[in-house]
């Protein structure tokens, strides 16, 4: 597997960014008490053939982060794929990183991953 090109990096980066825009202003509209204190960032991690989208969670009373998987992209043509477990992804396509949205069609306003169609 070669490595990922720039356009590639890019766009699931700017996932990720679209991603992290929507649940933070989801969690400001309808629980503006809990962001004072939880907060979620989205991160990205590349793989062989496979990017990880990984969500962060960061309570700041008590001091704890919790990580998980949020979804995979496929490295090679840009498809949004769920999470099955920490290292491997569902196997149907959610959305896509090339899209107009930029992938936004398979995430809903909480930041959730679904199935199109």
């Amino acid at each position: 597997m070669t490595a990922p090109t720039e356009q590639t990096v890019n766009a699931i980066n700017a996932f990720a960014e679209a991603l992290q825009e929507r649940v933070q202003t989801f969690d400001a509209e309808h629980f503006p008490e809990m962001v004072k204190f939880m907060t979620s960032e989205f991160t990205v991690s590349i793989g062989k053939k496979y990017a990880k989208i990984w969500k962060m969670r960061n309570h700041t009373v008590d001091g704890v982060a919790k990580e998980s998987i949020h979804s995979f992209v496929n490295l090679e043509n840009g498809d949004i794929l769920m999470a099955a477990s920490l290292n491997k992804p569902a196997r149907h396509r959610r959305g896509n990183v090339y899209s107009d949205d930029l992938g936004m069609e398979a995430v809903t306003d909480e930041g959730y991953i679904v199935r199109l169609g």
